[in-house]
This record gives structure tokens, sequence and C-alpha cells, in this order.
């Protein structure tokens, strides 16, 4: 039988993810999707569709716009200016990281869950082997050859185990991973609120 090869994911060969941060200055494009930084005069298609979806530029040069574009995994193409650059530049990189944790948690479920079928699928002709094996109506040199070919099966089989065993640590790191992401978000979420609200408080407290 031959082997199904499994397909690697990126971040299985190098880690959650290339970190394209670094893109996100002065004007430079990043494509999540690509992990890597684009020049300044291209422009993904999806920044332009969603850019044109809503009401101004202004409205997509906030945290808000920026955290959702990187989220989705769209390109940067340097279109705000001043503070709002920087307030979206910021959570335009957060919106990336969540992309590529969200992205690699995928990838890795699908891994795990192609080679556990991979997997099923030798046990299953294992076990259909075993039976005419065993069977009486079996001529012995058909058994002969049943238990060649099923010393490789159970060779498969322990290699395709220990591939399943590790696919699923991966698994388990990644959306760990995406986990911790996360509640770090909620925690600098609710921080950022209290903050908010001491600041409103101390406004209220100097008539």
């Amino acid at each position: 039988m031959r082997t199904i090869l499994l397909c690697g994911v990126a971040f299985l060969a190098g880690g959650a993810g290339a970190d394209i941060s670094g893109c996100a200055q002065n004007g430079v494009f990043a494509d999540p999707s690509a992990k890597t930084c684009l020049g300044p005069a291209k422009v993904s298609r999806a920044g332009k569709e969603s850019r044109a979806g809503l009401k101004s530029l202004a409205e997509y040069c906030t945290a808000e716009g920026g955290f959702a574009a990187g989220a989705r995994g769209e390109a940067y193409a340097g279109v705000c200016d001043g503070e709002a650059a920087d307030a979206f530049l910021a959570a335009y990189v957060r919106g990336q990281k969540l992309y590529a944790l969200e992205r690699d948690a995928r990838a890795a479920a699908q891994a795990a869950s192609d080679a556990s079928k991979d997997l099923w699928q030798v046990k299953r002709l294992i076990m259909e082997a075993e039976a005419r094996r065993l069977s009486s109506m079996t001529p012995r040199a058909e058994r002969n050859e049943l238990n060649i070919a099923l010393r490789a099966m159970h060779e498969e089989r322990e290699t395709l185990q220990a591939e399943v065993d590790r696919l699923s640590r991966l698994k388990e790191r990644a959306d760990q991973a995406l986990v911790d992401f996360r509640a770090t978000m909620a925690l600098a979420a609710e921080e950022a609120d209290r903050g908010a609200q001491a600041t409103e408080a101390r406004a209220a407290s100097f008539p």
C-alpha cells in the first residue's frame, strides 16, 4: 500500500506564522496570506473592496478598522495619516496576529484529522487482511503473501500513529496559543476600559 503523504502546514516547520508586523511601518504594505512585505505600489483587492464598503476613509483609519483589516488577513495600503495611522497600525498588527493564529489552528486541526483518517484506513486494511489470513478458505500461498503484507502494514501503522501523536500535540499548542492571545486581548481591552473610566471620572471631578 502506498503511504498517503500528509500535507505540511506553514507553522509545522517554522512556528506559528511569520512575523510581518515590521511591514506596517511608514505605509509599507503587509500581506499576511503570503507572509511577506509588499511594495508600496501594490494594493490588495481585498483591501480595496473592504474600504469601498466603508462610509469614509476616516472610518477605516481607526483602531477598530485596523484590527478588522488585520484579522481578515488584508494588506494595508498605507492610506492613513498622522495619529489615525498610528492607531490603525497598532491595532492592525494585533489583528494580523489573530489572523495568523486562527489560520494555524485550522491548519493544525486539518492535518491532525487527515493523519487520523490515514491511520484508520491502515487499521481497517490490517483487520481485513487478518480475517483473510485466518480463514480456513484461504490457500497457504495466499496466507504467506498476507503475512508479508501484514508486516508492512503494521510498520505503516506505527509510522502513522507516531505522526498522529505529533500532529495532535502541535494542534494542542496551536489551540492554546490562540486561547492565550484572545485572553491577552480581552485583558488589554478591560484595562483600556478602566483607564478610560478613570479619565472620565477625573475630568468630571473638575467642573
